[in-house]
């Protein structure tokens, strides 16, 4: 597959671990050639909530945007965009615990 584009999604709820989601578009090679179709199915709702973020990376379209717009580097808006998402995870682990 010859991916054209990636993209990342997260919502905020009132969950201990963020509720995150990553799709990649693109072409098959040689479409027309064969089909196969892949279900890939789970079930959440068992699932540990107990989980531990270990990575965490901003959308570089959205960090180049801001970048762009506030004339700054886009290190420096995905650094900054990373440390506020993992003081969020710390603020809402924390109101977990109390």
């Amino acid at each position: 597959m010859k991916i054209d584009h990636i993209g990342y999604g997260a919502r905020q709820r009132d969950h201990p671990i963020p509720n995150l989601l990553r799709v990649s578009v693109g072409v098959l090679k040689n479409a027309y050639e064969e089909d196969v179709v892949s279900l890939i199915q789970t079930n959440i709702d068992d699932m540990n909530h107990d989980g531990v973020v270990k990575n965490i990376s901003p959308s570089y379209e959205e960090c180049r945007k801001v970048a762009t717009y506030l004339n700054i580097p886009l290190k420096k808006v995905y650094q900054e965009a990373k440390q506020a998402a993992f003081d969020l995870l710390a603020k809402k682990a924390n109101q977990n615990i109390s």
